[in-house]
């Protein structure tokens, strides 16, 4: 207790105004000096020190040990966004934080480092406070052989870090032994390795090492390849600095992680001299050996951060117990800090608990409450800080592209531009054809390893679209000629590496970046059409096990509900697994390749050949799911594929493709089979991409189905969904409420087969709604019904706020406080009358809320559906729940729909299920009712090409008599 009365009494002092000021002062200026390379933290707490001279004790030692805590956090928001280390203790970040952002998920990996520092800062914190002096001791008790055994470990850590390359990690090792021994021995005096130099006799700068290996290198890097951003950063400037904060699931699933570089952080903390550097880098090597993502380390792992930035926060609290309990300095700023306290003549050590019980306490109340203020500083404050390091272009530097002699590196930053310095493109190197050249394959990649091969295999594939419109008007001599120059001079060309693909800012940009990924695709699908089924086979169930494996599956389905905000994670886990099993099992077995089918009577043999290079446009509320089924339908066809997710889907779809190559690695398969679109996903980009490709499938917004119908190129598009479901006097009312709220409530009704109303006989309306009731549905009064529609449609355009939200949240976001913190509720019904633009709960809501109709009897209740299919929803598919099968025909035979979906939950059994024979899809056709070409669950068949051989067989030539004569005798001839 009394541990706990002065700590409250020191968060009192540090809260009087004075105090507190000093703190968010010290915060800031924390911030600063982390976030800006080449101002380190302890350079930032010297400077801040004389400001002390004048300062009272108290508020000296707030001001600094706010600007300590704050700045073991800031220096990740460089390594993350930008390559660059704002401290050292920040370099571990740059391997799996930076890929991040490759990746497209700055914001993911900016709100994983906050959460780390968070948890780990608070632990450490809390630690600190309880275990100070018996700590203290036994840190005291450190002699010579343990401090060599702790900087031996440090130094083998070195090779546990160093992944599949200890040669380079041990040369690497001895640099930096070299490199340490610069400048004058401190025990000896004598010079090592000045070369008479003065400026070298202090040693080289740790810091300045890295920001020059790290830093220096990444301008450099960026200067030659014209300041582009690379294939996974976002566009959006705006979105790049916002943080999203990890969820609790996705915490409790790292939470080992956690422990361990939070636990490593205090440890290694506590001695003397190690501070942040060492226990990041101890916390990222156990991780790399011990922890359950371990082999994914280094490609952009959430572990990874967690481990290092965890462990870096931690050590402030291991650092100041040493520091307070003895005197002894547990890294650079807490010796900087024990000037301030010498300078204001106290002595820190054991005494120090008893002469100066209430300013001790007055520093842990400091380093609790600014743990908590860096935190909410930081997640406000990323997008500021980071301006700082994002100036445009045209004041760092002013130059102009000239275009000069081929081949070159074009420089494609439009805000470099309009300076008027031009600034010389870079050639690109020759490179010999042959195996080994493509950093990416290291010699296993077929599409670089045999370009004798593949320049056969390019003259008869496919060409693209305006290429073919082209060779309408060439004769045929020509046009072989031509591809044999086209597939000589892609056999030669340097193929990019995978995800350096940049996305520019002008039209003719982006369709040439596009244009290369459908290059790089078409060359691929070259060596698909040359395979046996066994070989297409194994690349399908390559592609399929890298979504069905449980721990990629999980990742999947929680990254999708971070980026989007839709749906949930057990939901979307089971959708990834019963789609992509179903589709699985619809494939196996099937023939694709050859001869698929004859018929000796007709003469008839039918050969699969493929369509080329598909262009799948996928959306946001199926980001994993949707992808992957039109991958392995693709792959099974022989086809490349090229995906265009959704803004929101991009981080989802990026992962689910950096599955399946690591599985296509795993078979020696071109990675090129299947690739997503490059750096910012809009529509200029996509719109490339259905002109280039030689077959559009396109899901989500009827904007993009319409796009895809008028690129020019082949598409298959798919209908809006508005699904009614019928519920007659005969139903089980029972089953068919429990059908109902299973397929509503699925992952939050995001589907396009989940119920959007319910029309209900009368004569078994009290029993459906009691049925209802009792599995969590709200039946809402004619006022809020009133408030629901305000709150789902604002502006008359559903709102982003509730689509596929639970009800509870849905509940919230209406006012209705009372039901949003009921535990049992499940959907939100309305009683609903007429249809139309006026009533919007008769159109599709994407959200678990039911309008509910009522019909005289069953053929008001078909009317009823007719009229809100005349609104929304043509085409798609009707649920039945009835006794009376003959009911289904007459809906199949009168309603404009393209599925009658009988006695089951709809939204699971109209793409598919293993209990009725429908195709498993996640693309349903809706006829000409709904404006599309097909009406069937799209499957494998619309992936392909059939090439028919018609041979003769005996004429049969039927008579007059034979087919007219019930006509003749009717009508006469």
């Amino acid at each position: 207790m009394d541990v706990l009365t002065h700590l409250l009494g020191g968060v009192a002092t540090v809260l009087t105004p004075l105090n507190f000021l000093v703190l968010l002062i010290g915060l800031v200026l924390g911030m600063l000096v982390a976030v800006l390379p080449g101002l380190t933290l302890v350079m930032g707490v010297v400077l801040a020190l004389p400001f002390t001279y004048k300062m009272g004790v108290g508020p000296a030692l707030i001001l600094l040990t706010a600007m300590y805590a704050s700045g073991t956090y800031a220096g990740a928001i460089t390594s993350i966004l930008f390559r660059i280390p704002g401290e050292p203790m920040d370099v571990p970040l740059l391997w799996d934080g930076y890929e991040m952002t490759r990746k497209g998920q700055a914001a993911r990996a900016l709100g994983w480092s906050l959460a780390a520092s968070f948890i780990g800062g608070i632990a450490s914190a809390v630690m600190m406070v309880a275990m100070a002096e018996p700590v203290a001791r036994v840190a005291l008790s450190f002699s010579s052989p343990e401090f060599f055994a702790i900087v031996f470990f440090g130094l083998i850590s070195v090779v546990a870090l160093s992944g599949d390359s200890v040669v380079n990690a041990l040369v690497s090792l001895c640099m930096g032994l070299l490199i340490a021994t610069v400048g004058v021995d401190s025990i000896y005096g004598a010079e090592r390795f000045a070369f008479e130099q003065p400026f070298l006799l202090d040693g080289i700068e740790f810091l300045l090492v890295m920001v020059g290996a790290y830093g220096i290198g990444e301008v450099l890097t960026r200067l030659r390849a014209g300041f582009a951003s690379e294939a996974g950063e976002t566009g959006d400037g705006q979105a790049r600095f916002r943080t999203a904060l990890p969820r609790w699931a996705e915490l409790m699933r790292v939470k080992y992680t956690l422990l361990r570089g939070t636990l490593t952080g205090v440890v290694v903390g506590i001695v003397p001299g190690a501070g942040a550097t060492v226990s990041a880098f101890v916390a990222y090597g156990l991780e790399s050996q011990y922890g359950a993502n371990r082999k994914q380390l280094g490609t952009g792992a959430p572990e990874g951060i967690v481990a290092a930035k965890s462990a870096a926060t931690a050590s402030v609290g291991g650092a100041l117990v040493p520091l307070l309990a003895m005197g002894i300095p547990g890294s650079g700023a807490t010796a900087i800090i024990l000037a301030a306290f010498l300078l204001h003549g106290i002595q820190p050590g054991p005494q120090v608990f008893v002469s100066s019980t209430g300013l001790v306490y007055t520093v842990f109340a400091a380093v609790f409450l600014s743990i908590i203020g860096m935190c909410v500083l930081g997640y406000f404050a990323i997008k500021p800080l980071c301006k700082v390091l994002d100036l445009r272009g045209g004041v760092l530097l002013r130059r102009r592209v000239r275009r000069t002699q081929q081949p070159v590196r074009p420089v494609r930053d439009l805000r470099l531009r309009p300076g008027g310095l031009p600034v010389r493109a870079l050639p690109l190197p020759d490179r010999p054809a042959g195996a080994g050249h493509d950093p990416r394959t290291a010699g296993r990649d077929q599409l670089h390893d045999h370009d004798g091969e593949l320049r056969q295999r390019l003259d008869g594939a496919v060409p693209p679209p305006d290429q073919r419109r082209r060779d309408a008007a060439r004769s045929c001599r020509a046009v072989l000629a031509a591809r044999a120059r086209g597939a000589a001079e892609t056999s030669r060309r340097t193929f990019p590496p995978e995800g350096k693909n940049d996305m520019s800012d002008t039209p003719n940009q982006t369709a040439d970046a596009v244009r290369q990924v459908v290059r790089r695709a078409r060359a691929a699908q070259a060596i698909a059409d040359g395979w046996n089924q066994t070989r297409v086979d194994e690349v399908v169930a390559a592609a399929a096990w890298a979504i069905l494996e449980p721990h990629r599956n999980r990742e999947l389905a929680e990254l999708a509900v971070a980026d989007t905000g839709v749906g949930n994670v057990d939901d979307k886990i089971r959708k990834n697994h019963r789609k992509t099993l179903g589709l699985l099992r619809d494939l196996h077995g099937m023939k694709t390749v050859d001869v698929i089918a004859e018929y000796p009577e007709l003469g008839l043999v039918e050969i699969a050949r493929p369509v080329g290079v598909v262009a799948a446009i996928t959306p946001s509320t199926n980001p994993g799911a949707t992808p992957a089924n039109k991958i392995l339908n693709a792959l099974k066809a022989r086809n490349a594929i090229v995906v265009a997710p959704s803004p929101k889907g991009r981080g989802t779809c990026a992962k689910l493709l950096e599955f399946i190559h690591a599985q296509f690695d795993r078979i020696d398969a071109p990675r090129d089979l299947v690739q997503m679109l490059p750096g910012v996903i809009n529509k200029e980009a996509t719109a490339a991409l259905m002109r280039e490709a030689d077959l559009v499938v396109a899901t989500g917004s009827q904007s993009n189905v319409r796009a895809a119908y008028t690129c020019g190129t082949p598409a298959f598009g798919v209908g809006a969904g508005n699904v009614a479901a019928i519920v007659d006097e005969t139903a089980d009312c029972e089953a068919a409420a429990e059908r109902i709220v299973r397929s509503k409530t699925f992952d939050n009704a995001t589907s396009c087969s989940s119920e959007n109303s319910v029309v209900v006989v009368r004569a078994a309306r009290d029993r459906l709604v009691a049925a209802l009731a009792a599995r969590g549905v709200v039946l809402l009064d004619d006022a809020r019904k009133a408030a629901l529609q305000q709150a789902m449609w604002p502006g008359g355009k559903l709102s982003g706020d509730v689509i596929g939200k639970s009800a509870s949240e849905i509940a919230a976001v209406a006012g209705f406080d009372d039901l949003a913190r009921r535990t049992d509720l499940r959907v939100l019904m309305v009683a609903e009358s007429d249809y139309g633009p006026s009533h919007p709960f008769s159109g599709e809501k994407l959200s678990p809320v039911l309008a509910l109709y009522v019909a005289q009897d069953f053929d008001d209740a078909r009317r009823i559906v007719q009229g809100i299919y005349g609104y929304m929803g043509a085409g798609h598919s009707v649920g039945l729940h009835s006794a009376v099968d003959a009911r289904a025909l007459e809906l199949g035979l009168r309603l404009p729909v393209a599925r009658v979906i009988v006695n089951q939950a709809h939204c699971i059994a109209t793409g598919g299920s293993f209990d009725n024979g429908l195709p498993f899809s996640l693309s349903m056709g809706c006829g000409t009712w709904g404006r599309n070409n097909f009406s069937d669950n799209m499957n494998v068949r619309h992936y392909m090409n059939v090439t028919r051989i018609a041979r003769p067989i005996p004429e049969r030539v039927p008579g007059l008599e034979d087919l007219l004569g019930t006509f003749f005798a009717k009508h006469g001839r």
